[in-house]
């Protein structure tokens, strides 16, 4: 996902019984957020679940707006 130069990435961590999906912002400058960079919204997403498109494009305006 692409929204406003912002991009969506994530990293999948595999276990013996599961698989977990960490996820991640990338700004336009190409560096990837730490997690206390991550808006709230973003970060109550679990590693078992996806990312909408509606979380992430508020999650970029959130961050946006804190510029």
């Amino acid at each position: 996902m692409i929204y406003k130069g912002y991009a969506y990435d994530s990293e999948v961590e595999l276990e013996d019984d599961n698989r977990k999906m960490w996820h991640m912002i990338v700004d336009p400058n190409g560096r990837t957020l730490s997690l206390y960079e991550l808006p709230q919204i973003f970060q109550r997403v679990g590693p078992y679940n996806m990312v909408s498109q509606e979380i992430f494009e508020t999650a970029v305006d959130e961050l946006i707006q804190t510029l």
